[in-house]
């Protein structure tokens, strides 16, 4: 996901019947980023893949809130979940 903006290969799933976002994973209600239905981004399964595998955008994810979960998340599965961590000399 570059900039709010969801691509094909980003890894969102619809939410099924008594599914609920696990701690690592951010619910995404239907509409907040072009999604049909209610889903959840599991960011725990981001991946790299080549630019021109990118053939249309399924929407772009404008609501704050939601992007800066979204970005903890992946900075949490990365090992970077306090980022004050970063700034601090070794």
């Amino acid at each position: 996901m570059h900039a709010g903006t969801l691509e094909p290969d980003d890894q969102v799933t619809s939410v099924q019947p008594g599914r609920f976002p696990h701690p690592f994973e951010v619910f995404l209600p239907a509409g907040a980023a072009g999604n049909p239905v209610d889903s959840i981004v599991l960011p725990h399964q981001i991946r790299t893949i080549s630019a021109g595998r990118l053939r249309q955008r399924y929407g772009h994810l404008n609501d704050t809130t939601l992007r800066r979960e979204v970005a903890e998340k992946i900075l949490g599965h990365l090992g970077f979940s306090d980022l004050r961590e970063v700034e601090e000399e070794p």
